[in-house]
């Protein structure tokens, strides 16, 4: 596939959350159902529903895979594309996660220390790198295109430049996480550097699961009559890695000028103007002054005429390296609540906020 500024859009969604394991379900949570301090997706349910996909061997798989694996699964479902091989080289994954198979790795460590090395378990071995899960949902795929997995980085915009610049035909993109025991432990000892000070800070509620995107270039999209449901029109990035009391603390905390420079590049690479933006869906925390530099860029921006912003990190909790994912999905599903008042094309922006700096605005339309 050659050229360039091939039209981008997202034609099925997938989801595996506390909130629920079909987007329809999910969304209806979403609006009605506050999630706990802590929230871990039902065991029994997660492997139930993942025996309804014929082709999905979950024996031997870790909790996280099947995290992601039915997020996946219902994803490709969806999208009702079928690869053969005229097209297995133009379909691939792109797939983000912060801690990973964090459990596999410590169980593996824990059966070399408790049994000696020699007896270290070899079936929790293969789950213990970052892109287990990710291979597990290729090999689903039967794909052999672009595949990677980020750290700290949107998937979505990852995928818009790939899928843009034309070096694959279609993307299965999204995020998945495990809330564990360490992870827990460890933001619950997390601190804010603050004047010279530390002081505790209180955390923003913590949960896992997995969003995923079918993303396509619109021709190839239309050439098998698939169901458009939203464009991704592009995004902007800025990365601020220098860790000082002004832009970046330990919970992520970055500027306002950061934001607004992501925002404005969002806007001109997307040809889209300040008053088509109907939306901000927000991934700022508020266990730290986020929220308030988030709001800070915006007035910066559209000074009185600021878009309605919706927080989903108070709803959704703190879903590391699937938050990205998650917002795009949600970005759509409250957008369409904004369509049932007008017929007309509405335009959203997502702001995410990643570890290691990464501030990334993505603009959709619908």
């Amino acid at each position: 596939m050659n050229g360039k500024d091939h039209k981008v859009v997202v034609t099925a969604l997938g989801v595996c959350s506390p909130l629920g394991h079909s987007v329809e379900s999910f969304i209806e949570h979403y609006k009605t159902t506050p999630l706990e301090i802590s929230s871990k997706i039902d065991n029994t349910l997660l492997e139930e529903e993942l025996s309804t996909f014929k082709k999905v061997n979950q024996r031997r798989m870790d909790r996280v895979t099947r995290i992601a694996m039915l997020a996946a699964a219902s994803c490709l479902r969806d999208s009702r594309l079928e690869i053969n091989e005229s097209i297995v080289n133009d379909v691939g994954g792109i797939f983000s996660t912060e801690y990973g198979p964090i459990a596999s790795a410590r169980d593996f460590v824990n059966s070399g220390f408790e049994l000696g090395l020699n007896s270290a378990s070899p079936l929790l071995f293969p789950y213990t790198v970052g892109n287990a899960a990710p291979g597990a949902i290729t090999i689903l795929m039967g794909a052999r295109g672009f595949n990677t997995t980020l750290s700290g980085h949107n998937p979505v915009a990852y995928t818009y430049d790939v899928i843009s610049s034309g070096k694959a035909k279609a993307i299965l993109a999204g995020g998945f996480e495990e809330l564990v025991p360490e992870i827990e432990e460890s933001y619950a000892k997390r601190t804010i550097l603050k004047e010279g000070l530390k002081k505790s800070a209180p955390i923003s509620m913590l949960s896992e699961g997995s969003a995923m995107l079918f993303i396509e270039s619109e021709a190839f999209a239309k050439s098998r009559n698939a169901d458009i449901l939203f464009e991704v029109c592009g995004y902007g990035v800025t990365s601020n890695l220098q860790k000082n009391e002004v832009s970046l603390d330990n919970f992520g905390y970055l500027a306002p000028d950061i934001i607004a420079k992501t925002m404005s590049s969002a806007l001109k690479r997307s040809g889209v103007s300040l008053d088509q933006i109907s939306l901000i869906i927000s991934l700022s925390r508020n266990d730290s002054d986020q929220v308030f530099s988030e709001e800070t860029a915006i007035k910066s921006i559209w000074n009185e005429d600021v878009p309605h912003i919706h927080y989903i990190k108070q709803t959704l909790g703190e879903t590391f390296g699937s938050s990205g994912s998650f917002a795009a999905i949600i970005g759509y599903l409250i957008g369409l609540d904004l369509k049932d008042f007008s017929d007309s094309k509405k335009w959203v922006m997502i702001n995410s906020y990643h570890i290691g700096g990464n501030c990334i605005s993505v603009i959709i339309a619908l």
